[in-house]
């Protein structure tokens, strides 16, 4: 173990309820964070000025001139803007996969330290399923590959110790959809308010992985873990996140998702 895991485990005493813990430091996750802001802003901007040189009508005049207000609009034919907001989405889902295994190899449950491995073989069969559902579905079947991708994910995830048993994941394909189109509604005010309205979105993603966890308890049982955080308790330090995120120019907002992994930790309990 690393010094900072062992400490951790250490401090772990062996009467503790069952539930999970998390060990990780906001320096830990700086460069995923830095990585994953820098590309979704991106993405943004990139689909912005896609829309506005593609030929859409209305839609696309208004956003032309939305945007003439605030920038110079660059000469570049639409589909070449839109391939770049392809690519910057694609690189924030690779930065936001990094945080998830950053996140989760140091999460403490029933005291042991969670181990992410990577799996070839599930890996490999995941890009092939993916390239048939999307060619197959038009994009369609993405929120079925979001949970499958989620699923492999938590499999991956064992306890150390010599009895470590796998994580697993209940999500479907059936509620990500319907957290995809209300991410669709939220995101135009999470944009207008800087961010502060994402809370919304992010308590809702949140909540559905705490909710769909099933863990491990010290005797090796698996068992759904329930999370106990209320929208109220998260919104506060969302909140207090978000200022010090504005007041430092985004340089806290590792240091503000570790102290929220660390709450939504405390609220998750294992039967």
């Amino acid at each position: 173990l690393k010094p900072a895991k062992a400490a951790a485990v250490a401090a772990v005493p062996d009467d503790e309820p069952e539930g999970v813990a998390y060990a990780g430091t906001g320096a830990q996750l700086l460069l995923p964070v830095l990585l994953r802001a820098a590309c979704f802003t991106g993405f943004v901007a990139s689909a912005a000025l896609a829309v506005a040189a593609a030929p859409l009508g209305e839609a696309s005049r208004f956003v032309a001139r939305t945007l003439g207000e605030v920038v110079v609009l660059p000469k570049i034919e639409w589909p070449v803007l839109a391939g770049a907001a392809a690519a910057f989405l694609a690189v924030a889902a690779l930065a936001g996969h990094g945080m998830r295994r950053v996140h989760w190899s140091r999460v403490l449950l029933a005291g042991k330290p969670v181990q992410v491995k990577t799996r070839a073989g599930a890996l490999i069969g995941n890009l092939i399923v993916s390239v048939f559902v999307l060619a197959l579905t038009a994009g369609l079947g993405a929120p079925w590959l979001y949970a499958r991708y989620r699923r492999s994910f938590f499999r991956g995830c064992v306890p150390g110790g010599r009895n470590g048993v796998a994580m697993d994941f209940r999500g479907s394909g059936e509620e990500v959809l319907g957290r995809f189109l209300l991410t669709l509604l939220c995101l135009p005010l999470a944009i207008a308010t800087g961010g502060f309205l994402l809370a919304i979105v992010s308590w809702m993603w949140l909540k559905w992985e705490r909710s769909n966890l099933v863990v491990t308890d010290r005797n090796g049982t698996m068992h759904p873990a329930k999370f106990a955080g209320t929208f109220g308790g998260y919104f506060a330090r969302f909140a207090l996140g978000w200022l010090a995120t504005l007041a430092t120019a985004g340089l806290a907002r590792p240091w503000v998702k570790a102290a929220e992994w660390r709450w939504a930790a405390a609220q998750t309990e294992t039967a």
